[in-house]
């Protein structure tokens, strides 16, 4: 029974979703590597129904398998390389080179979110936009937060040659060592050091341009603009405060564009927006549409204003300041794919043409 198989996949999913976290033991990631594995070579995966669950299914999949591939622990990323190379490569017994989750991860997501797999039908695109979307919105999804925090942190420093001319001042003093943050005396350790966001959210933003650009089905559903609203009102909310922060005051030092915690995420951000202002979206009937066309013109003027003050982008990171650029120039009639492809600095250039 078809729809039998179909809600037992769901609830092993949720089952892979619950013991796929990186505070976890990694018995537990290793399990669900190992489920998901076994589920790639049933026939039942094999077969292509038009039928949005069994499609949803094969994104969530694909969406643990690309995390798995980026897991801290060796045995766990190797489970997801054979389960990735049998699932979108086809291949039941992989030679060596092809166990290698580095190597894996960078041909396995261009093939999954293809646009050879979504053909012609609009549901399967849209579904496909859906998950690429819902990744980079995981990927990027704390960057406002964690701009917020690096203001508050550099606020008191940044004030102190305006405070006061004397460096002897208590108030001043106590401004200049940060006794009033947030900051913790020993920062919370990355679960997971050996995944790299910036990576998924450049896959999923080149895959997103190859639908957009070469799929005739790419007409966004209502949800799919929906979800690239977020995208827009994140990276408009980003340029905000970039705009709002005074740039020249703390130099290179107290630039968030340099910041560890900011640059992946905010990078990302741009990459996606990058893509979405190559789409021309004012024919389109959507209200979500229209409202999203007027987010990415004010966010091109927001990129506008950042590079047309030689000061300020001067401190901005160079990628930074060569995404803001794309973005200025979005939906013109210079602006082609190749270089959109060339915000993806971390993508060789086998994976972008």
């Amino acid at each position: 029974n078809n729809n039998t198989d179909v809600d037992r996949m769901e609830n092993l999913l949720w089952v892979v979703g619950c013991l796929n976290n990186p505070h976890a033991s990694w018995r537990s990631r290793y399990s669900a590597a190992l489920a998901l594995e076994s589920c790639c070579g049933l026939p039942w995966m094999k077969r292509r129904v038009p039928d949005e669950r069994h499609q949803s299914i094969q994104l969530e999949m694909i969406s643990h398998i690309l995390k798995m591939l980026q897991d801290s622990d060796p045995d766990v990323r190797g489970v997801a390389a054979r389960a990735a190379t049998k699932h979108c490569l086809g291949l039941q017994h992989p030679d060596e080179e092809f166990s290698l989750p580095e190597w894996t991860l960078e041909r396995t997501f261009p093939l999954a979110f293809s646009t050879e797999s979504a053909d012609t039908d609009q549901g399967t695109v849209s579904s496909l936009i859906n998950g690429l979307v819902e990744i980079i919105l995981e990927c990027c999804g704390d960057l406002l937060s964690a701009m917020k925090h690096v203001q508050a942190e550099f606020k008191p420093t940044g004030c102190f040659p305006r405070s006061t001319t004397s460096p002897l001042d208590k108030g001043a003093t106590t401004m200049l060592v940060n006794a009033n943050t947030t900051r913790k005396i020993f920062e919370d350790e990355d679960p997971n050091p050996f995944q790299e966001k910036l990576l998924l959210a450049q896959l999923a933003s080149r895959s997103l341009l190859d639908l957009c650009t070469s799929c005739e089905a790419a007409q966004s559903s209502h949800h799919s603009l929906t979800l690239m609203q977020h995208v827009s009102d994140l990276c408009e909310s980003a340029l905000t405060l970039l705009l709002e922060e005074d740039l020249t005051a703390g130099g290179f030092v107290h630039d968030l564009s340099r910041f560890p915690s900011i640059f992946p995420p905010l990078h990302g951000i741009l990459c996606a927006t990058s893509v979405l202002t190559m789409r021309s979206l004012a024919k389109a009937e959507d209200e979500t549409a229209a409202i999203l066309q007027e987010t990415l013109e004010r966010i091109q003027r927001s990129a506008e204003q950042l590079l047309s003050n030689r000061e300020s982008a001067r401190y901005l990171h160079p990628e930074i300041v060569h995404a803001l650029q794309v973005i200025r120039h979005g939906q013109t009639v210079d602006m082609a794919k190749e270089d959109v492809n060339g915000v993806f600095f971390l993508l060789n250039e086998s994976m972008v043409t």
